[in-house]
């Protein structure tokens, strides 16, 4: 019997029709890199590699898996955001590219200022944002809060991956609770796709639904992050909140309600969809 290889188990691969996979050859590759602990870039210009057959074995239950619609980051165990790698379990949202933009962001606004800042990281997840601002901006200090302590095993793991656990204070917490410690940015990626939504489709059957339902508007986390707002951000401090696209003028005028006065802008991300709330207390 001749050896398996790459090839003939991309070509099997090939072969079939995946409907529910855009790109079924990528995925079967990025697997296959992962497995074989090899960069992907060595998988596709050398499909000759050898498999053994417990390789060959390990790589089809795993790709069962993925074509019966579990997710290719859990599968894998983590997922790149940001130009970092973060581990990731079932536990924790898969992070989206939208959120990489808040980031961004927040990085502008961090690098405007002059000396330390401290930041909330508020529904952390897998800690892709805080660990992402305190790797690129040297100067904060970050209290990351969630309300699952599964999610902040994660996240801690992040931080210690990326060392930068001591610039990050890991907080269980629904939101801010009763804590009132005021800080110059506030970040937060909350649960926001509005329940009729979410109940049609697959992401609520496949990642944790703490870490998507947004209640009947979408806005339930929101519009009570933005009455904890007025205790916690400082004056002169901004506070960037990523919201579902439908909601965008919704949020917006619930913000100028709750925070009267306050300068309040609605961002869109760079797919033209209503996705930030840019919020800047005078």
């Amino acid at each position: 019997m001749g050896k398996f290889t790459l090839r003939g188990w991309l070509a099997e691969i090939r072969q079939q029709k995946y409907p529910a996979i855009d790109n079924p050859l990528s995925e079967a590759a990025i697997l296959a890199a992962d497995a074989l602990k090899l960069p992907r870039e060595t998988i596709l210009s050398h499909p000759e590699i050898p498999l053994s057959g417990a390789q060959r074995i390990r790589l089809m239950e795993k790709w069962k898996k993925r074509t019966e619609g579990y997710p290719l980051p859990y599968l894998l165990g983590w997922w790149e955001f940001y130009g970092l790698k973060f581990f990731l379990n079932s536990q924790v949202l898969i992070p989206r590219p939208e959120t990489e933009e808040l980031v961004l962001l927040a990085l502008d606004w961090l690098r405007s200022q002059d000396g330390p800042v401290w930041a909330a990281d508020v529904g952390t997840g897998s800690g892709c944002i805080a660990v992402s601002l305190a790797v690129n901006c040297p100067t904060v200090t970050i209290h990351a809060l969630d309300i699952s302590p599964e999610a902040l095993k994660v996240a801690r793991k992040n931080a210690r991956a990326h060392q930068v656990s001591a610039r990050i204070r890991f907080v269980h917490s629904d939101l801010f609770g009763n804590r009132k410690k005021k800080f110059d940015l506030i970040v937060a990626n909350l649960p926001y796709i509005p329940t009729r939504i979410l109940d049609h489709l697959e992401v609520a059957r496949r990642e944790p639904r703490l870490a998507l339902d947004g209640g009947p508007d979408g806005l339930r986390f929101v519009k009570k992050l933005l009455v904890q707002s007025r205790e916690v951000l400082k004056h002169k401090g901004q506070m960037i909140l990523e919201i579902e696209e439908t909601t965008g003028q919704s949020a917006l005028q619930a913000a100028g309600q709750i925070l009267p006065g306050w300068d309040i802008t609605l961002r869109k991300d760079l797919a033209g969809r209503d996705r930030f709330l840019i919020i800047n207390r005078k």
